[in-house]
């Protein structure tokens, strides 16, 4: 077994909200059970996109990076079986068995 380690470190949360959050409002509107919020802020363009771009602009870094631990953990067999075919695709005899996320404090 080989460990291969990466780290994200400038990560522009505010760009992110602003071209992930459209699409997810999108996505949750066009569902049947998605309730009037959703599509009123499907509504609203680039509105929402902004909105969570300007909050995450206020938040300390250490909230953001513990959020972004939450989503990376709770997608993470989506994220290994993403890796996994693409090694099958380029025809790379290895898989992924295990991803960890965690948030590392920053030494000054």
């Amino acid at each position: 077994m080989i460990k291969i380690e990466i780290s994200l470190d400038q990560i522009n949360y505010g760009e992110i909200a602003d071209t992930v959050i459209p699409l997810v409002i999108d996505k949750i509107s066009s569902r049947e059970d998605s309730g009037k919020f959703i599509q009123l802020l499907n509504g609203l363009d680039e509105l929402p996109g902004s909105l969570a771009k300007t909050a995450l602009d206020v938040l300390p870094e250490k909230i953001k990076e513990e959020m972004t631990v939450y989503f990376l953990d709770k997608y993470k067999e989506g994220i290994r079986e993403v890796i996994n075919n693409l090694a099958k695709d380029n025809k790379i005899k290895a898989e992924v068995s295990k991803i960890r996320v965690c948030r590392e404090t920053r030494q000054n």
